[in-house]
């Protein structure tokens, strides 16, 4: 677990998630304790719906598209 870095995201998540537990608690909202118990982990572990990096794109790392700007291009009529 990352105990360091907390971001504005990471206190809402905790501030959402303590909320949830209880409010869910108070009605014996088992649904909602699920629920908090969920945002609670993601806001301990610093994570959240992109915890891989699958949100992300990947940087094109070649310098390829320099000179590919430089050719001309070339249309052909259909």
């Amino acid at each position: 677990m990352d105990l360091k870095n907390w971001s504005v995201m990471r206190f809402l998540r905790l501030a959402v998630g303590a909320w949830a537990l209880a409010n869910g608690m108070m009605q014996k909202d088992f649904l909602l304790l699920g629920l908090s118990a969920i945002v609670l982990f993601q806001a301990i572990s610093n994570t959240g719906c992109c915890a891989a990096g699958n949100c992300s794109t990947p940087v094109n790392k070649k310098s390829d598209t320099k000179d590919a700007l430089k050719e001309p291009i070339e249309f052909e009529e259909v």
